[in-house]
């Protein structure tokens, strides 16, 4: 199996015959649920059951109501074993969609810090109003600092960060100077 892609036979019995099939899936492609931000694992158990004849998606729904997506697909069992060919197609294409996935996912929260990031920034380049100080802007063009994330001023101009949804310690991190 591909790195980032499980599978299991699973096998039941209907009527004195017994089915097989491969089940392969790959890992979720980031370490934090899309909606509530919490942490997810990573790799999730086999997302389907099979009760007698049918299939069935089991729950991958998250604590806040969010399901949590697994691409996975289902092979049949030919013969003793399943085809080689089919298992390392059905690996790559697994593979294919997590590294899609992952990439979505990151561009996505690089896309929203730059459009923090600008936001902040016209909001300082708006003339002040009357009895508005530079400082009351800044704080309020301030939505993090150097623990949450968010908008705020480093030394050398402003960022915006984020965690890296696919986890990890290295955050994700937009600069001024980038825009």
């Amino acid at each position: 199996m591909p790195e980032h892609v499980s599978g299991v036979v699973l096998r039941t019995e209907h009527n004195g015959c017994v089915f097989e099939r491969v089940v392969m899936w790959a890992d979720r492609p980031t370490a934090e649920c899309p909606n509530c931000h919490q942490p997810v694992s990573v790799t999730p158990d086999c997302p389907v059951a099979l009760d007698g004849l049918e299939w069935h998606d089991l729950d991958q729904q998250h604590g806040c109501g969010r399901w949590l997506e697994v691409d996975s697909v289902v092979l049949p069992v030919e013969g003793s074993s399943p085809s080689a060919a089919r298992m390392t197609a059905a690996g790559a294409e697994l593979l294919a969609a997590w590294h899609e996935r992952q990439t979505k996912a990151v561009l996505a929260v690089e896309h929203r810090l730059r459009s923090d990031l600008r936001t902040a920034l016209d909001g300082l380049r708006t003339p002040l109003g009357d009895g508005e100080s530079r400082e009351e802007r800044e704080e309020q063009a301030t939505t993090g600092d150097e623990v949450t994330p968010g908008v705020y001023r480093e030394l050398d101009g402003w960022v915006a960060w984020d965690h890296d949804p696919r986890g990890g310690d290295d955050p994700l991190l937009v600069r001024e100077a980038e825009l």
